[in-house]
């Protein structure tokens, strides 16, 4: 039998993982260890749950498996590019678009126009300032019929 202050960290654990699961899920998707690191530690003081992919297969194994309320796309991956994975992942969406905001260490106007065209959301480039990644995440969850209420907060 569990003691009185046993059972109520077991409520107060269960708590936070219903509070958890409530949050908004972003895939974070890079092939730099480190960098997907320090994004994956930004989101999470962000209070977003974050899964990560290496790479475009990842990403779609992940986006059917998971249907994250936001993605954030690096457009230089190993195999098929950031925008090759958008182009795939907008031909085979089910009506209900996942944002996708582009991080590229690029900042040719090109390639951002070629982001946007392939169906991004939005496209910062790499180093983000850290505000502007997080304003712009908030914005787009904002853009979400169920996360709006979230996005807010």
């Amino acid at each position: 039998m569990l003691s009185s202050a046993a059972n109520e960290r077991a409520k107060a654990s269960q708590l936070d993982e219903v509070n958890r699961a409530s949050l908004p899920l972003i895939l974070l998707v890079e092939d730099h260890d480190d960098t997907r690191m320090m994004y994956r530690f930004v989101l999470e003081a962000g209070s977003y749950r974050v899964a990560e992919a290496r790479n475009g297969e990842e990403a779609f194994k992940l986006v059917e498996t998971l249907r994250p309320s936001l993605i954030v796309m690096d457009s230089n991956l190993p195999g098929m590019n950031g925008l090759m994975v958008t182009r795939y992942l907008r031909e085979h969406e089910d009506g209900n678009p996942i944002p996708i905001l582009f991080l590229s260490g690029d900042a040719h106007p090109q390639l951002r126009i070629a982001a946007l065209d392939a169906g991004g959301d939005d496209y910062l480039v790499k180093p983000v300032d850290i505000e502007q990644f997080q304003a712009a995440i908030k914005r787009l969850l904002a853009n979400q019929p169920n996360q709006s209420a979230i996005a807010e907060v």
